[in-house]
């Protein structure tokens, strides 16, 4: 339904309704006569009670002359009585059983009794009609959604960015389902060493007639069959397992801690590549504005070039190198705004934007406000082996290895279990001997498995484990040597875009002095163009290696964090 139309017609039928109300107040006269309801079967002896119509919607004629008799319907719901002209007569007889239609007769008050029931439905239909329209008319307003994260609105700042990733990206949202996989093994874990409470059945049938329950006493009448049913209560409780259960929840709860920093990590990780990916946009838009500033300088250029022409003060051949660096830098433009658009799609990727139509717009600059103290390379190392949510994983991950270990040498050692069961015996067929069909047993005891020799599945399964703690230390070591070489790589990389920005900041300053002393000379005729051209490149080299720089910064001094184990969530 379009809401606008939807409206339009409401405002339209309540305006005729009012109208018509208005019209037709004074022809409408109580009656203040005792109006006394007929009965149901009244109204069903007027009825054409013809049968299986249900055409008024409702089962049959009784149920309508009901309906009629509470007022829920009108006796024009009833097609048969009005498509049968012989039918007019009890028609107005069940008109006139109407309480509306004793409360208001007087000058033409069945037809005005009929226009005010017609008035006040309308009303009511209004009254649901505009409200529903106005429904529709909000939710087509709202932005269309496939469920899908949409961002703010506005320009966004890294911090804001990292938050929306952190929310949305869908690495993040496998890693906690994986804490709570780990939660729920643990839960698991820590269950087996509760007592067992289940109930057991069976039903056998045997070839010689049985007892159902053993002889307490000689002589005792007891009953045979060869169909029994059996059903218990059976609790059980491990009293000693060699430490495999103890060790098993131990083993689990490493394994959730190790879950835990495996999420804190993959935040991290986040973090960073959102960061990296914010100050490497930044400095591809200042890219694009050097280039577009390069070329708009150029182009200024080019006429002053081509008002020296004309007065033969320069040769053509300028104006054509002019142009061709023009159509170099519009290349170089073309592919920079290519990389910013891949740049932006990465982004929105890692935001885990489903629907990225546009770009994101971002707030920040590239402005080093303030130099960070970068730390010594060893003491950086030490803050990372004590803060790096991976190698704390890991680290979780081999002592879990090593109640594994213990967890596969408890099968050298005998288990103790506690049972008891309580339930009963039933001979279910044919019967021989005297006594009752079901009787009780119950029994408690202690249950003790000493293993002797099961083909040496419990040694190999040392083994295996043992082999697999060995592999899980190497890798802890792997991971440390790349933690050192992580810290150092990070220290180096800034400490060198440190010295870039100051070496490429004077050569911005040189760079422009240059280029203004190649223009003077060749608007004097003293130069010539190619070396405006290499001026105006190096000028636009130089700004770009800039911004390379500071961006390279900001860059490594969130790879030093996130070597650090100090990336912030």
């Amino acid at each position: 339904m379009n809401s606008n139309v939807a409206l339009a017609a409401g405002r339209a039928m309540l305006t005729r309704c009012l109208k018509d109300i208005e019209a037709g107040k004074d022809s409408i006269a109580p009656d203040m006569t005792p109006f006394n309801p007929p009965s149901a079967m009244e109204v069903f002896k007027l009825l054409p009670r013809k049968a299986g119509c249900a055409r008024c919607g409702y089962p049959d004629c009784m149920a309508f002359a009901v309906a009629l008799v509470k007022e829920e319907t009108l006796p024009e719901a009833c097609p048969v009585l009005v498509e049968a002209p012989a039918s007019n007569g009890a028609m107005d007889q069940l008109k006139s059983c109407s309480r509306a239609e004793a409360s208001f007769r007087g000058r033409g008050g069945g037809r005005h009794k009929m226009r005010t029931d017609i008035i006040c439905k309308t009303m009511l239909s209004i009254m649901f009609l505009i409200p529903l329209a106005l429904a529709f008319q909000l939710r087509a307003s709202e932005p269309a959604s496939d469920g899908g994260p949409v961002l703010p609105e506005g320009p966004l700042t890294l911090d804001q960015l990292i938050e929306f990733a952190l929310a949305n990206n869908p690495d993040v949202a496998m890693a906690r389902q994986e804490v709570q996989a780990a939660e729920a093994r643990h839960d698991q874990a820590a269950g087996a060493r509760l007592p067992d409470v289940s109930v057991q059945s069976s039903y056998a049938h045997h070839l010689d007639e049985q007892r159902i329950l053993p002889i307490l006493k000689p002589e005792e009448p007891t009953i045979l069959s060869r169909d029994l049913v059996a059903a218990d209560i059976v609790l059980t409780v491990p009293l000693f397992t060699g430490g495999r259960l103890v060790n098993q929840v131990s083993a689990a709860e490493l394994l959730r801690e190790s879950a835990e920093h495996r999420l804190a990590r993959s935040r991290e990780e986040l973090s960073f590549s959102v960061a990296s990916l914010y100050y490497s946009i930044l400095y591809q838009r200042r890219a694009i504005e050097s280039i577009e500033f390069s070329r708009q300088a150029l182009t200024e250029h080019l006429a002053r070039v081509n008002s020296l022409v004309e007065m033969r003060k320069a040769a053509p051949v300028d104006k054509s190198r002019i142009e061709v660096a023009i159509a170099d830098l519009e290349e170089k433009l073309l592919r920079e705004k290519n990389l910013m658009a891949v740049m932006q799609g990465a982004l929105a990727n890692f935001l885990g934007v489903r629907d990225f139509n546009g770009p994101i717009q971002l707030q920040g600059k590239l402005e080093i406000e303030g130099q960070m103290k970068l730390p010594e390379p060893e003491a950086a190392y030490m803050a990372a082996m004590a803060h790096r949510e991976d190698y704390l994983a890991l680290h979780s991950e081999v002592q879990a290895l090593e109640r594994e270990v213990k967890v596969a040498e408890a099968g050298r050692w005998p288990s103790v279990t506690l049972y008891g069961a309580y339930g009963g015996r039933w001979a279910v067929g044919e019967t021989y001997g005297e006594g009752d069909k079901f009787g009780d047993i119950g029994q408690v005891g202690v249950n003790v498995n000493i293993p002797l020799y099961d083909g040496g599945q419990v040694g190999s399964r040392v083994r295996e484990e043992r082999a697999k703690l060995a592999a899980s230390q190497e890798r802890l070591r792997k991971l440390e040597l790349q933690i050192r070489l992580e810290v150092e790589t990070a220290l180096l990389n800034a400490q060198s875009s440190l010295k870039r920005i100051e070496v490429t900041r004077r050569a911005i300053l040189l760079a422009r002095e240059n280029l203004e002393i190649e223009r003077q000379k060749y608007e004097l005729s003293k130069g010539v163009i190619v070396d405006v051209l290499d001026s105006q490149a190096a000028l636009l080299g130089a700004q770009t290696n800039h911004y390379r720089a500071v961006a390279d910064y900001f860059i490594a001094e969130s790879q030093l964090r996130l070597a650090m184990g100090e990336m912030p969530l």
